[in-house]
């Protein structure tokens, strides 16, 4: 579950949110869901047809190679898809409770 329009509004403001700065000589803890998904996309890989998965490949492996040129260890995260206590569903059902209701209304509407 992501923050509303929270990608949007970092790209439209990175001038006054971002910093440059080197990294090296350190461990990075990175997302791998995020990192995938940014790295595929912005390396302009074609997802059509199943991907450009050799491509995506080189990518993922310059990156790699990239973070070891500056001596930056990283450690990769996929947190999995497994909802202890189904928390993520009940927000998600929570959230979406009225959408649900507005939809069955007008089915209902329709019906009759």
């Amino acid at each position: 579950m992501g923050v509303t329009s929270l990608t949007s509004l970092i790209k439209n403001n990175e001038n006054y949110l971002f910093e440059s700065f080197e990294l090296c000589d350190t461990t990075l803890i990175i997302d791998g869901y995020s990192l995938a998904h940014c790295l595929y996309f912005t390396g302009q890989c074609d997802f059509l047809f199943g991907g450009e998965y050799c491509q995506y490949r080189s990518i993922v492996a310059g990156f790699f190679a990239y973070l070891k040129s500056c001596n930056v260890d990283p450690i990769v995260i996929f947190d999995g898809p497994f909802d202890h206590g189904n928390v993520k569903r009940r927000t998600w059902r929570l959230r979406h409770k009225s959408k649900v209701a507005q939809c069955s209304k007008a089915v209902r509407k329709v019906s009759y």
